[in-house]
């Protein structure tokens, strides 16, 4: 499994959740091994950072943003949108040892640093030995209980 693969696999599965017809379609993916650009730090030859940026989002900083009032129900499914694409990764990184209000996940173990939702985008910065070390316990774990 390439690092490509495992990002083409995340892409489908964020691209798959709907909540109640609001679903999200991902325009861009920016991915760097993280050694590129912190050199001498010898943790981080394997580590990479992925941005999958939304189709529907402008950045925040752009000043063309206008401001909507938007129903109680479609507010609803947009954040019940974000938590379930945070409890996805939660479920393939582990547990979280912190959270914030704005989306900031830390993990720090040997999967994933942290997770980012941005709202425009959703950055995830993880360890390619411990996301395939986790893949395989999953599939041989799947296998096993058939």
């Amino acid at each position: 499994m390439t690092i490509k693969d495992i990002i083409d696999s995340w892409k489908e599965e964020i691209e798959s959740i709907n909540i109640r017809g609001y679903a999200r379609k991902i325009e861009s993916i920016d991915f760097f091994q993280m050694n590129q650009y912190y050199t001498g730090h010898p943790q981080l030859t394997y580590c990479y950072k992925v941005n999958f940026n939304f189709q529907d989002s402008i950045p925040p900083t752009n000043p063309c943003v206008e401001i909507t009032l938007e129903s109680g129900e479609i507010k609803k499914n947009k954040e019940n949108w974000h938590h379930e694409l945070q409890r996805r990764f939660i479920l393939k990184f582990g547990t979280p040892i912190e959270t914030s209000q704005y989306g900031d996940i830390k993990f720090q173990n040997e999967i994933c640093d942290y997770m980012v939702d941005q709202g425009y985008r959703f950055i995830i910065q993880f360890y390619l030995p411990g996301v395939i070390s986790k893949l395989r316990e999953d599939k041989i774990e799947q296998i096993l209980n058939i």
